[in-house]
């Protein structure tokens, strides 16, 4: 996706750690105050969209619009929004009770999916096709009606095969009466094709009033957490570590070098936590080169030498064995090697003396 602005969204659930103002309702957020229809804006919203361009469609329990026969997330209806192969694709929007608010936290959430069949005419070619490559959302917002004056976000690419809940964080400039968002190709610069959303239960919008106390943790396209600066623990900032580094591994965000201290403070814990299942040894034998490696590193890192210098014997003992190289004195060191591994094992202290050392780099990797 080559959009050259900076967003902050993710598959979230919020912390409620911050304080908001009364929520600001979207009018039929879930589709539901008008008859399901093909071609038809949904009550309360409005499309600008293309001249000789549809408007969405409405779908409902078993009406197929389009061939289209998806149940709805919530209710009885959802409204899918396509893009054309000749460069043309829809939009909704309408205007807000009261405006957003300008350099202030704007959270909003809705579930997508795409439909495997959503059939309709090729528009540049004339013959009936399938719209169903993937697509994301473009939000906006501006003074007037049908006027995109700033854009807020874009979403991930909405490729989801069941209905996935989005979150969608922002910061206007300005303060604007109009939300708008319109569907688009996952690479502007691609030829276009045709693709399609469902879109259902769109949330309040949410304006969080306490930005500069709080800054949103986020690692790559998730959203994780707010952290709360004046407040904020060692035990808190070593959870935070934990959770941005597993969003980060997931979205393929976290920078080891950059990040290596949040990173070995992840490693450290997954050994810990390999640790309550298996002893020292099936740790050594199960775990992949890789990993015993990014063990090895984080032990070293949070200070834990005599750990690490155990880990290291044990893998040299692992890897004798599995050459055929194996002494009787060697098997007898490897089956002492829990006990000798317990009676240094301080790692939990190791690592809170850790992150209190390296509070303040960690806190600005969080923010990398």
């Amino acid at each position: 996706m080559k959009i050259s602005i900076i967003t902050l969204i993710a598959l979230v659930f919020f912390s409620g750690n911050v304080l908001a103002q009364t929520p600001l309702l979207l009018f039929n957020p879930d589709f539901e105050e008008s008859p399901a229809g093909a071609s038809t804006t949904p009550e309360g919203w409005i499309h600008c969209g293309f001249p000789r361009a549809t408007p969405p469609d409405v779908h409902g329990m078993n009406t197929q619009f389009a061939m289209v026969a998806d149940d709805p997330k919530f209710g009885e209806q959802y409204v899918g929004l396509v893009a054309r192969d000749n460069n043309t694709w829809e939009d909704l929007g309408q205007k807000l009770e009261f405006p957003l608010e300008a350099n202030k936290w704007h959270f909003l959430s809705f579930y997508a999916k795409k439909a495997d069949i959503y059939r309709s005419r090729s528009q540049a070619t004339g013959r009936e096709i399938n719209l169903d490559g993937p697509l994301v959302m473009l939000i906006y917002g501006s003074s007037e009606a049908c006027a995109q004056e700033e854009m807020l976000a874009v979403t991930p690419v909405l490729d989801y095969g069941d209905w996935t809940k989005v979150s969608v964080s922002f910061v206007p400039t300005k303060a604007y009466d109009y939300f708008w968002f319109e569907v688009h190709y996952d690479d502007p610069e691609a030829e276009p094709y045709n693709g399609n959303v469902l879109l259902d239960n769109f949330s309040p919008i949410q304006i969080w009033t306490d930005t500069l106390r709080y800054f949103p943790l986020t690692a790559g396209q998730e959203f994780v957490d707010w952290v709360d600066r004046e407040t904020l623990s060692n035990e808190q900032l070593q959870e935070f570590a934990v959770g941005y580094v597993e969003a980060g591994i997931r979205n393929g965000s976290i920078d080891h070098s950059a990040q290596a201290g949040l990173f070995n403070i992840f490693m450290a814990e997954q050994f810990l936590n390999e640790l309550q299942n298996k002893d020292i040894r099936q740790v050594l034998l199960n775990s992949s080169s890789a990993e015993l490696i990014t063990y090895k590193d984080a032990l070293e890192t949070i200070g834990a030498e005599a750990e690490a210098e155990l880990f290291k014997e044990g893998y040299s003992l692992v890897v004798k064995s599995r050459l055929g190289e194996s002494t009787e004195a060697d098997n007898t060191a490897f089956d002492q090697l829990p006990e000798r591994f317990a009676e240094v094992q301080q790692i939990e202290g190791l690592l809170a003396t850790f992150v209190e050392s390296n509070r303040e780099s960690l806190i600005q990797q969080l923010q990398w």
